[in-house]
């Protein structure tokens, strides 16, 4: 197979797009928080995801008394961009490429991202906040990421591209549901070296830019 074939690439977005492995993990070291107890309640399966995310949220309100949709979206600007992501977005874009963004990051994070280059799908997970902006204790999930097998298909589904014609690019062990529906996957400066044993290949160099570089040379 050509790059030439590849008519979608979907991206991972906290440690890929970002420089930064979790954006839930960013907010809770800003307000000092931890969730160990409640990430080992999900992995164990004694609560669902959805009230995993509440539980997360919840312990930023009960840390604060009140945070604000601002205050959120000012903590995640501090996190910084990959290099050269507008750049191969904007070229993959301009040889017909969809692009989309499979994420259990914060939403308001895929928006800034979205203000520097614009994707044709993003799904990510969204805080919910009162009439006066202030978080409540709830959100809405799009992704669980360790499913986004089942996002990769739907996205696939939607611009009507087999698995074969798709990318995925992650950087975490959870991505290799998303690999699994690839018919070429890319472990973007992997957090986990075994991730390295689901992809095709591996980029270390932290730009973006590498990953157009690569498929042209298949």
């Amino acid at each position: 197979m050509s790059s030439t074939d590849f008519k979608l690439f979907v991206f991972d977005m906290d440690g890929v797009l970002t420089g930064d492995s979790s954006s839930w993990n960013y907010v809770h070291k800003r307000f000092q928080v931890d969730n160990r107890e409640l990430r080992q309640k999900f992995e164990m399966g004694k609560i669902s995801y959805e009230e995993f995310l509440r539980g997360d949220v919840k312990l930023w309100i009960d840390k604060r008394g009140k945070v604000s949709r601002s205050e959120i979206i000012s903590i995640l600007n501090e996190i910084p961009l990959r290099i050269g992501l507008a750049d191969t977005i904007n070229l993959l874009r301009s040889r017909g490429k969809k692009v989309a963004i499979v994420s259990g990051g914060i939403s308001w994070l895929a928006d800034r991202i979205e203000a520097s280059a614009r994707f044709d799908c993003v799904q990510s997970n969204h805080l919910l906040t009162d009439s006066s902006g202030y978080l409540i204790p709830d959100g809405k999930v799009e992704v669980d990421f360790q499913h986004k097998d089942r996002n990769v298909r739907d996205i696939q589904e939607k611009f009507a591209v087999d698995k074969e014609n798709t990318v995925c690019i992650g950087d975490s062990f959870d991505d290799r549901s998303m690999f699994q529906e690839a018919g070429y996957s890319i472990a973007f400066s992997p957090r986990h070296a075994d991730l390295t044993k689901f992809s095709d290949a591996e980029i270390l160099t932290g730009d973006l830019m590498d990953i157009v570089r690569l498929v042209d040379k298949l």
